[in-house]
């Protein structure tokens, strides 16, 4: 495993353009939430997720959520 890419630098990733600072920590950890659930489901369920499709995952769940978010920030 490259240092970089060690679980312990998630905190130092460069942010997207696109992407509020305020909230890309949250969005950092929504996207572990789905590696997690990936996981998971390759590994006891036999499911075969392909990376396009993983990422509209996360994209759809950062959607969702942000009606959470303070209306300035949507």
């Amino acid at each position: 495993m490259e240092p970089d890419a060690a679980a312990c630098n998630l905190l130092h990733l460069p942010k997207p353009e696109n992407l509020p600072a305020a909230h890309f920590n949250t969005f950092v950890l929504l996207c572990c939430w789905h590696l997690w659930k990936r996981r998971n489901g390759i590994v006891f369920r036999q499911e075969s997720l392909n990376l396009p499709h993983f990422l509209q995952n996360c994209k759809l769940d950062a959607r969702a959520w942000s009606c959470r978010l303070p209306r300035q920030d949507m």
